[in-house]
């Protein structure tokens, strides 16, 4: 590695680490620094490589339908960003991804638009398409024609508290429209709040809810229809999934 590049990662893991802090403050950012840096054990990392604990809910919204999402007066612009763009960003972080990988997502079924302010990028919103995986339950999404997955959002801390995600929900939805895609799904732990309220503003409906639990390679999935008594369990071995997420999706039907 060269000089100039190991110079340019320095600066962005920097300025990761720093992001971080100015998030979660001091007592939180050292032993997050600690980690990255190997100098303690990912205590969490192995233990969730023999057991693992994750629920979560579906959401799903059908864009075609009228007045899917409230009308409002403010409007945001958002820049669908390319590759060319993320390599001019000194100090690229989207809350999720560094530069390099967010360039392979570039490089994939992958969609990432942001708001800017003074050629300064304060908003991420990732959209997959085609293809979707969800890292903490180990599900593929094969999406059918026509659906978007709604994936990573950020907004930079000292932007927080000024709507800017809610905004952005609109202009999100009239760019995939404008692209014939007619459903979006998503997904959100159940203790993140903000986020669910924020999405069923949006327009957005609860369809299941999945409790997951590993142990070493095998998988369990517990999967319950929103606001029925129904539900299926589901058992895995090391094999990623590729159709639970649609158990009780009514997306089939809306084609």
């Amino acid at each position: 590695m060269k000089i100039k590049d190991v110079h340019s990662l320095l600066k962005e893991r920097l300025y990761k680490h720093w992001t971080y802090y100015k998030e979660n403050g001091l007592w939180k950012t050292i032993p997050y620094i600690l980690v990255r840096l190997k100098v303690v054990l990912k205590v969490r990392e192995l233990k969730e490589f023999f057991y693992k604990k994750r629920d979560f809910i579906f959401f799903e919204l059908n864009i075609s339908r009228k007045n899917y999402i409230p009308e409002n007066n403010y409007k945001i612009d958002l820049y669908n960003v390319k590759s060319e763009d993320i390599e001019k960003e000194k100090n690229y972080f989207d809350g999720w991804f560094n530069k390099r990988t967010a360039l392979k997502r570039l490089r994939k079924d992958c969609v990432l638009l942001v708001k800017k302010i003074e050629n300064r990028i304060i908003f991420f919103q990732w959209l997959e398409l085609n293809n979707a995986f969800s890292p903490p339950i180990d599900l593929l999404f094969i999406l059918p024609d026509h659906t978007a997955y709604k994936a990573y959002s950020y907004t930079l801390p000292e932007f927080r508290g000024r709507k800017i995600a809610n905004k952005a929900k609109k202009e999100t939805m009239k760019y995939l429209l404008e692209r014939k895609y007619k459903n979006v799904l998503l997904i959100i732990a159940p203790e993140n709040t903000p986020s669910i309220k924020v999405n069923k503003n949006s327009g957005f409906k609860e369809y299941q809810t999945i409790k997951y639990r590993k142990w070493l390679f095998l998988k369990y999935y517990r999967v319950k229809d929103w606001g029925t008594d129904r539900s299926r369990v589901f058992w895995r071995i090391l094999r990623k999934d590729k159709t639970i997420w649609k158990t009780f999706s009514k997306i089939q039907q809306d084609k």
